[in-house]
């Protein structure tokens, strides 16, 4: 059966798109063009399957593939609303642009992902790792008052979450014990019991405090088993006593 391959040229963060159309159907489809986007484009998939297929973006595309003959070409108004799309749910996009607009967390990522640090530099990336101020900012984005889920504030809130536990892994180096209290007071915050939040910001909130605590217990067992001691009875203690009880196993 013979098929018609149109290529629609869009930059776009983390991905471009192939437009496939059969005589019978036509169908769009995510192609992964190089090595170097592969995890990029399965993080992707990941957000638009917890994001679900009926979401606004989602419908867009169904709609551009299911209604629009692909060898006829796009016009830019339906190139304009794939790429709008695509970066409703893409991690990469939304991670630029929280960092361009905090210095902060901008030079938390660039030393997160240097490998080889100079003696100086590893210097500065601990004290920033030590620093009170970026707990308080971590505290405050992690115990969000926001009542809505948001994709953009959940990338955000990750990027603490990876601060989070990149000061655990430090912590013997920095000495700061506020960060005891700092992870204390997000792993214990009653807002994950709060059943008027919707159900996706609630579960994402429950994912950000397992990850930071599954790294609290495996550096630091005895004090995570503490706070585990003051958290309800919930399915969300049970949660964190699984990760307790596999924390040091291979």
């Amino acid at each position: 059966m013979k098929k018609y391959i149109v290529i629609a040229s869009l930059v776009v963060v983390v991905s471009s798109f192939y437009i496939i159309v059969n005589e019978d159907k036509a169908e769009l489809k995510n192609v992964v063009v190089s090595s170097e986007l592969k995890s990029a484009n399965n993080k992707v998939n990941e957000d638009l399957s917890l994001n679900g297929l009926n979401s606004p973006e989602i419908k867009s595309l169904k709609n551009i593939a299911e209604n629009k003959r692909f060898d006829e070409g796009l016009t830019d108004e339906e190139k304009s609303e794939l790429v709008e799309s695509v970066k409703a749910t893409s991690h990469e996009f939304h991670e630029h642009d929280i960092l361009e607009k905090n210095a902060d967390l901008k030079a938390f990522r660039k030393n997160y992902y240097k490998v080889l640090k100079t003696t100086e530099t590893q210097k500065e990336y601990e004290a920033f790792l030590a620093n009170d101020s970026m707990y308080g900012k971590a505290l405050s984005i992690l115990n969000t008052n926001k009542t809505s889920f948001s994709f953009s504030d959940q990338v955000e809130r990750m990027i603490y979450v990876d601060y989070v536990t990149e000061a655990i892994n430090h912590l013997e180096k920095t000495g700061n014990t506020n960060l005891h209290t700092t992870i204390y007071e997000i792993v214990k915050s009653d807002i994950v019991f709060d059943k008027t939040l919707p159900e996706d910001l609630r579960k994402s909130l429950y994912a950000d405090r397992i990850e930071i605590f599954k790294r609290y217990a495996e550096l630091y067992k005895d004090n995570a088993t503490l706070l585990l001691n003051q958290i309800r009875e919930s399915k969300y203690k049970g949660y964190l006593n699984d990760v307790l009880n596999a924390a040091g196993k291979t």
